[in-house]
């Protein structure tokens, strides 16, 4: 799994998903099949530990998509779903 944090949120994106790694001035671009997500910062790869999927208490506080939560390297991080990545990862061009 490739963690990657934006807006001080760690995020995981399941490496086998990951077609390209690109800096962009001050933004790691992640190339997947399903779209471009942008991140401020690259925290490396990790094992991918399987997620707790997600309930009615992380729906108060994350109410978009996600595959669940799991830890990696002491940080909470949540797994992204790619077809319906968070608004915070999705570029300007694919916003449009």
């Amino acid at each position: 799994m490739l963690l990657v944090r934006r807006d001080k949120t760690p995020f995981g994106v399941a490496a086998r998903l990951i077609e390209s790694l690109e800096q962009r001035g001050d933004r790691v671009l992640v190339r997947l099949s399903s779209g471009v997500l942008s991140a401020e910062e690259v925290l490396g790869f990790v094992p991918m530990e399987q997620p707790v999927p997600p309930g009615r208490v992380l729906r108060c506080f994350w109410p978009e998509s996600c595959h669940g939560l799991t830890v990696a390297d002491g940080l909470p991080v949540v797994v992204i779903d790619p077809d319906r990545p968070p608004r915070a990862l999705v570029t300007k061009e694919e916003e449009g």
